[in-house]
């Protein structure tokens, strides 16, 4: 796996090079240039960015365009939470804002390379486009993002629930979402659903929502907070009714 930083603080190069040694010392980490960051955009690499969005203005509008449309894999490093606005567009792994806790940002690290040794594992001939790989336990499994119903957040792991089958993983619902498509909605704390999948929304009182399946007792929950910006959009434009709270 490589780490290709984008940034001229020397201190962030030294640290992440002892993270990743630390990690494996397969991980190879480089300081690179604005060139070399557009090649590698273009390139559409399997590598990993960390962009100092201090040198965003350094950006020309060519390589932002080549990082978008390759969707090579970024971290962000920021002075200040608003800016991560302009990565919105990029497939955006996650970012840091300053003071940097280094901490989290190993821990973001090894999810990834953990995610690099599972990849290598499937195989490199592996259409992984349309699928999920995760691990659970000590399996590797791949799922198809059209097999999935939803995610639910259950103590410290996540279940993924299926057409045909229930799996157990470690991943946190933040990194989960980074790698789905755009069907994928988190609708509560607790819940990532995929919409393509939902087939009615209920509303069950107090501006809380029963999201169904097709599937009997197995349901999502969307929270008062989520609905307000995701429950018009999921009946524009997703195939499922809406069924309004029964009174009395």
């Amino acid at each position: 796996m490589n780490v290709l930083l984008y940034t001229e603080k020397s201190d962030y190069i030294k640290v992440i090079e002892l993270l990743c040694r630390d990690i494996h010392h397969d991980i190879k980490v480089s300081h690179i240039t604005e060139c070399q960051l557009a090649n590698e955009a273009v390139s559409r690499s399997l590598n990993i960015i960390i962009l100092d969005d201090h040198l965003y203005k350094t950006l020309t509008e060519a390589c932002i365009d080549a990082l978008i449309k390759s969707q090579i894999r970024v971290i962000v490093f920021l002075p200040k939470k608003i800016n991560i606005k302009r990565y919105l567009a990029f497939n955006l792994l996650d970012y840091f804002c300053s003071p940097l806790n280094w901490e989290d940002i190993d821990d973001c690290l090894r999810h990834e390379y953990r995610k690099y040794l599972m990849l290598k594992q499937v195989g490199p001939n592996d259409d992984r486009s349309n699928k999920l790989v995760v691990k659970t336990g000590t399996e590797i499994v791949v799922i198809k993002f059209s097999e999935i119903l939803f995610f639910e957040k259950k103590q410290k792991s996540t279940i993924i629930h299926t057409h045909d089958e229930i799996y157990e993983c470690h991943e946190n619902l933040k990194h989960l979402l980074m790698r789905l498509p755009d069907s994928f909605f988190r609708v509560h704390s607790s819940f990532i659903v995929n919409f393509n999948n939902a087939r009615t929304i209920t509303d069950i009182g107090n501006r809380t929502y029963q999201i169904t399946f097709g599937k009997e007792d197995v349901y999502a929950i969307m929270s008062r907070k989520r609905s307000e910006d995701i429950l018009q959009h999921a009946l524009d434009h997703y195939r499922m009714s809406f069924i309004e709270e029964k009174r009395g």
